[in-house]
């Protein structure tokens, strides 16, 4: 295939893009959690039996609870994106080979920075260049099933 390399590099940006994600996704599970342990400190109270009352302008406590519940939503919303978009990573690259989709978790998806192809190399046991070569392929088949004929 000869893909166009500006869609090359919008396809590198994609999996960069696709690992910051996945860190979004972790840092909202954990901001889920806080406000679901902030969310349970009412112990269920229903406060309206506690005969709280405020001013019709104002804000109270149960407006806190019901900002909470807004804010869980809104993450888990959050989160539904991200798992549709990972999904759509795996749509695109279930027809790799699996040596090739491995290079290419492995550089981009299974740790923050970018992972060297000299490492990538040792840790599946292939030369840094048969590496290199893999992982072009593989850009070049993504790049085309995601973009489609425009990438050609």
């Amino acid at each position: 295939m000869n893909i166009k390399k500006d869609y090359i590099e919008k396809t590198k940006e994609y999996l960069i893009d696709l690992r910051k994600k996945i860190n979004r996704k972790n840092m909202l599970n954990e901001e889920i959690k806080i406000l679901k342990s902030r969310q349970s400190l009412n112990g269920g109270i229903d406060f309206s039996e506690l005969d709280i009352k405020s001013s019709p302008g104002t804000r109270d406590i149960s407006d806190l609870i019901i900002t909470c519940d807004t804010k869980i939503t809104s993450k888990e919303a959050q989160i539904d994106r991200i798992d549709h978009d990972l999904r759509m990573y795996e749509l695109y690259s279930r027809d790799l080979e699996s040596i090739a989709k491995n290079i290419i978790d492995l550089r981009y998806l299974k740790n923050k920075k970018l992972k060297s192809f000299a490492k990538i190399a040792k840790e599946v046991k292939y030369s840094k260049s048969s590496v290199a070569n893999k992982h072009d392929e593989a850009i070049e088949t993504l790049a085309y099933y995601i973009y489609g004929e425009t990438a050609i």
